[in-house]
């Protein structure tokens, strides 16, 4: 039995459906940590959204981190999400390693998975005990980001500042396709989850 929880990585392109599959996860006994969520929650410290005004200039809306601002000024070249991800990667990383210490010393020992865009990027590789790649067609995934409210040429601006997917792909040593049914990605998480690391009984 490992001393703390059985970390899980999803990786994927953009509008995959990450997120989707880390819920499938959870609703196998699997925690869930989403990193994008923490990044948003991050933006909005005081000093970091002065850290944002010093690098990117005004990407502010009443007050808030307007991340429709911050998207197009960081992600319109790769020096800009350089500067972004380093102002956020290392608060991101800490609080993902303080919920798995809360949760080991909880005594959980079943699945933690982290859902996080950029984690091959941010070097968080060698942290998880698996990678599973998150596969969607780029029809779908197109669809996905038209339905965000994206422009057309978004996903491809974003992605191209981000790891091709032919090399995230042969990162992962598991696949989850999640341009079909949702039943049947629902079986894939369940024999991923049963093969990879089984919920002890009683603590889910």
């Amino acid at each position: 039995m490992p001393s703390r929880p059985c970390l899980v990585g999803l990786v994927g392109g953009i509008a995959s459906g990450k997120s989707t599959v880390a819920r499938a996860f959870a609703r196998h006994g699997a925690r869930t940590i989403d990193a994008d969520a923490i990044a948003k929650e991050i933006l909005d410290l005081p000093e970091v959204r002065r850290a944002l005004a010093a690098a990117f200039g005004d990407v502010e809306t009443a007050g808030r981190v307007d991340h429709r601002k911050l998207a197009e000024k960081a992600f319109g070249s790769e020096p800009a999400a350089a500067r972004l991800n380093a102002l956020v990667h290392p608060s991101v990383t800490a609080e993902i390693d303080r919920r798995v210490a809360a949760w080991t010393a909880e005594g959980f020992r079943g699945p933690v998975v982290v859902d996080a865009a950029l984690l091959l990027e941010a070097g968080m590789k060698g942290k998880m005990d698996a990678l599973v790649y998150v596969e969607a067609p780029e029809g779908v995934r197109r669809e996905r980001a038209k339905a965000r409210g994206w422009a057309e040429d978004e996903l491809k601006r974003r992605e191209r500042l981000q790891w091709p997917l032919e090399e995230k792909r042969r990162a992962c040593g598991h696949v989850v396709a999640n341009g079909g049914t949702v039943e049947e990605m629902e079986g894939q998480v369940a024999a991923l989850v049963a093969r990879l690391c089984p919920v002890p009984k009683g603590e889910t």
